[in-house]
């Protein structure tokens, strides 16, 4: 029998954290102390190289050699930060092309667990990640007694990084770093972190801890809309008639306005770049002369209103322009990266269109959508804008990227900065608008696999899936990790033709069906703090039965430890400090204890679901 039991609990969990020390040496290695049982670091060491052939830079760095490293260890409860400071010292016009790596030498008493960051892996195979997509700032192994953490700070930007865990006799290397583009005379910080915890829960408690040192990426913020860490209205307040039932029913808090401009790229709607010859024919309402359309559209962001729901304006996070305007505008915007679809010659944002993927960065176009984004704001009655496709991933390389500003990196090609660095820098725009009296608000839709520089920015996310799929690989209990404590929904409907041969059942069958999907649903939902929108609740009662409770529970903000032990094969979940869910999808009875550690269960409030 499925259910789930959530109950308020009389007391706060306790802090673990395990004291670290790091004593760096002159050459770039340290002396750490990490504990005497579990996993525990037993060597630390820096490397920098420069250059392609990476040519190593032996550290301390002499006044001949082309950088220079610094660094000092910063002990604080939660762990340690060992920020490194290389500097550009060379002669060369060209800028330093550097790679640099914290190593901890890992050892184990037991089995040893390794997470990089993405996935749990085989300990016993060598594994490298590179880039920057789906890459937590955080890698670790642990055993039954403690885990180790490795990481780097999201308050830094990076467009390459990389995480490898390479096996030993005992134990193994882990590796975590970055590659940075330093012109003559620049310096720049890398920010690592060490850490450790118990075993328990790892490799979530190490994230918990890493996300209490950057609390400020992980936890709501206060001077938006606070709606916006409800659930998604799913168009009931945006497209055709609106339903102010349907999203109080559904506790809707903010809606996805979706494509309201006529041309990808101008987004405001500008009277000058309005006439164009589009891919395909242009329907209503975008078929209005510009003016009227922005009539129209004002009056569809006034939806929100009766339906009370802050209204996200949407953009494309500023990555999509149509061709014509990308080509005689903003040549310079247009990503070139053979490695990601960078054309869209088929309907895609605007279904008319073709459209070029561009940098939102890129001069020129950077200060056109800025301007957009605060017209629509001051002469619209919106809460914030909604980011679509604002996963990054792709290289600009245009000869502008090597005079950009953060986040430049280097590979075999060249020098470039990813589409991610552009994204979290508009972002950072929307948030110092304001409109009555409330910082404008980012949703965002990341996929699956986020950029750490975009999800840390969202202030609600999307997953655009459902509970039993998984998006570039990853499913949305990855995607949590990102989000901390803030607000995340499924988008998705049931997409019940892609789980069964509905055709071939019976109406009781199909009927079955979905009471199944609903209790997963629910279930998936508690256990990682992610809600159900309209599109999965409407005519379905169990899960609009629930949409209150759960609501009410991810307002608490999801942890990612429990703080729970024993029945490993319940589903465990706890909310804010003092709410715990507990679930069994066995489809047997458990019998048996749950402890909780550092305190006492005491059933306040409980609620049970039965299928």
């Amino acid at each position: 029998m499925r259910r789930w039991m959530i109950a308020v609990l009389a007391a706060a969990l306790p802090a673990t954290a395990q004291q670290v020390t790091v004593t760096p040496r002159p050459d770039g290695t340290a002396v750490v102390n990490t504990g005497t049982v579990g996993a525990r670091i037993t060597e630390l060491t820096l490397a920098v190289t420069v250059g392609p052939d990476a040519t190593p830079v032996r550290l301390p760095a002499g006044p001949d050699s082309p950088v220079k490293a610094e660094w000092e260890a910063q002990v604080e409860p939660e762990g340690v930060r060992l920020p490194v400071t290389i500097t550009n010292q060379g002669q060369a016009t060209e800028p330093a092309l550097v790679e640099l790596a914290l190593t901890a030498t890992v050892v184990g008493d037991g089995a040893l667990a390794v997470w990089n960051g993405l996935e749990t892996i085989d300990p016993a195979a060598p594994r490298e990640l590179t880039g920057i997509r789906g890459i937590f700032p955080l890698a670790c192994a642990w055993t039954a007694a403690q885990a180790v953490g490795l990481g780097w700070s999201p308050d830094e930007w990076h467009s390459w990084l990389r995480h490898a865990w390479q096996p030993e006799p005992g134990g193994g290397s882990l590796s975590v770093g970055s590659r940075l583009v330093l012109d003559r005379g620049q310096s720049e910080t890398m920010t690592f972190v060490l850490l450790t915890t118990s075993g328990r829960e790892a490799p979530r408690q190490p994230v918990a801890r890493f996300q209490r040192m950057f609390e400020q990426w992980f936890r709501p913020a206060t001077g938006i809309d606070q709606r916006t860490n409800l659930n998604g209205a799913t168009y009931n307040a945006w497209t055709g008639r609106p339903a102010p039932e349907n999203c109080r029913r559904t506790r809707s808090g903010w809606e996805w306005c979706y494509a309201p401009f006529r041309r990808t790229g101008d987004t405001y709607v500008r009277e000058e770049l309005w006439d164009y010859q589009p891919a395909r024919p242009i329907s209503a309402p975008r078929n209005l002369p510009a003016a009227e359309y922005r009539a129209w559209r004002a009056r569809q962001l006034a939806n929100g209103g009766p339906c009370d729901v802050g209204m996200m304006c949407y953009l494309a996070s500023g990555v999509w322009c149509e061709v014509t305007l990308a080509r005689e505008r903003y040549p310079n915007a247009i990503i070139t990266d053979p490695t990601v679809k960078t054309l869209f010659d088929t309907p895609w944002v605007t279904g008319h269109d073709n459209e070029y993927r561009v940098f939102p960065g890129a001069p020129g176009y950077a200060e056109v959508v800025r301007d957009d984004l605060r017209k629509l704001a001051a002469e619209n009655p919106i809460s914030g804008f909604a980011f679509d496709t604002a996963e990054g991933g792709a290289r600009w390389q245009h000869p502008d990227a090597r005079r950009h500003p953060r986040g430049r990196a280097w590979d075999k090609d060249g020098i470039y900065v990813d589409e991610a660095v552009g994204i979290a820098e508009l972002m950072d725009y929307v948030h110092t608008l304001r409109r009555d009296g409330l910082t404008m608000a980012v949703v965002s839709n990341p996929t699956g696999r986020p950029s750490y520089l975009t999800a840390f920015r969202s202030d609600a996310v999307m997953y655009e899936g459902t509970p039993w799929e998984t998006m570039g690989g990853s499913a949305a209990d990855h995607l949590r990790l990102f989000c901390g404590q803030k607000g995340l929904v499924y988008w998705e409907d049931w997409l019940l033709e892609n789980q069964v041969d509905w055709q071939a059942m019976t109406p009781a069958q199909i009927v079955e069906a979905y009471g199944g999907l609903a209790d997963y649903a629910i279930l998936e939902g508690l256990r990682i703090g992610c809600l159900p929108t309209p599109r999965m609740a409407l005519g379905v009662p169990k899960v609009v039965a629930w949409l209150p409770v759960m609501a009410d529970l991810m307002s608490r903000g999801w942890q990612p430890e429990s703080g729970l032990t024993g029945l490993p094969q319940l589903d465990r979940a706890r909310y804010g400090e003092a709410t715990l869910a507990i679930g069994n999808r066995t489809g047997q009875a458990v019998r048996g204890e749950l402890s909780l550690q550092g305190g006492e269960l005491e059933a306040a409030r409980a609620y049970l679901l039965s299928p």
